[in-house]
Formats: C-alpha cells, structure tokens, sequence
C-alpha cells in the first residue's frame, strides 16, 4: 500500500498484476510534475519541459491507461500531482483560447 502523498500505480500484464509507489517530484513546476506522472503511467520518458496535450491531462484525470506493451495501468495520484495536472489544464485552455482568437482577428 502506498502512502498517501505517493502516486499509486496498479500494473497488469498477461493476468498478472503488480504494485508501485512512487513519491512524485517535489517542485512548483506543474509541467516538470505532469511530464514525471506522464512517464510513469506510460513508461515512456517525458522530458521536465515538455509540451503536455490535453488529451494526456485527460488521461492522467481518467486513472487508466493501456500501454503500447499491452499492459493496463491503473492509478491513483496524491493532491500535489493533481494540483499540477489541474494547472496545466488552466494554462492549456487559455493556449487554445489565445489562438482560437488570434485565428479569428
């Protein structure tokens, strides 16, 4: 069992599953947090700076995810990720109102 200020993390492969606990970054950087959490779940590195889509933030609200291996991941994340993810939800919205108006002018 993980602690609460640990992400939680329920992999299962071929019907056999197993557990992580992982603590998560700790840094006022919401895009460095969601890029760690985006690597976790997928098991595919995500650099600290990278572009974060909001399909993946989605995702990351959604608490599955089946990676490219076939295997199912299930996850639970503590305030401090949430906080992050929820952030960059803002910052992304505001991206996409910015040019919807930009295109529009």
């Amino acid at each position: 069992m993980c602690e609460p200020n640990q992400a939680a993390l329920c992999i299962v492969q071929d019907g056999v599953a197993s557990h992580e606990c992982h603590n998560p970054p700790v840094t006022s950087n919401a895009k460095r947090v969601v890029n760690w959490a985006l690597t976790r779940v997928t098991g595919k590195h995500h650099l600290d700076h990278q572009f974060v889509r909001d399909s993946s933030l989605q995702m990351l609200l959604g608490g599955n995810f089946q990676r490219d291996t076939g295997e199912l991941v299930t996850f639970a994340f503590p305030e401090s990720v949430m906080h992050a993810i929820q952030t960059l939800m803002l910052v992304v919205e505001s991206d996409e109102e910015s040019s919807s108006s930009s295109q529009s002018s």
